[in-house]
């Protein structure tokens, strides 16, 4: 149920952004009536609302990246501080 949930948010964001990028190239050459043009004013939303994920997923890109980073960058450190013999681990052999 969670994955078909996510799935139908998915394709509502991706239908929902098409749209937008629709709108806006189809009424870029429209008879714009001058100062108070509802079409003009729908483009600017639209136009704000593409910037506004672009940012959001070029943020959450970066979050990623670091914590991957991050991740990548203590297993290295990790490996580098063992000891890699027995006796410098003082392991006890039993019989």
């Amino acid at each position: 149920m969670k994955k078909q949930l996510k799935l139908i948010v998915c394709l509502m964001l991706c239908t929902s952004i098409l749209l937008s990028v629709c709108l806006i190239e189809h009424n870029t050459e429209h008879n714009c009536i001058g100062e108070n043009c509802q079409i003009c004013r729908d483009i600017a939303i639209q136009r704000e609302i593409l910037k506004s994920i672009l940012l959001g997923i070029m943020c959450g890109c970066i979050v990623i990246f670091v914590s991957q980073l991050a991740v990548f960058m203590s297993l290295f450190s990790d490996t580098e501080k063992r000891k890699l013999n027995l006796v410098a681990n003082k392991v006890k052999l039993t019989a």
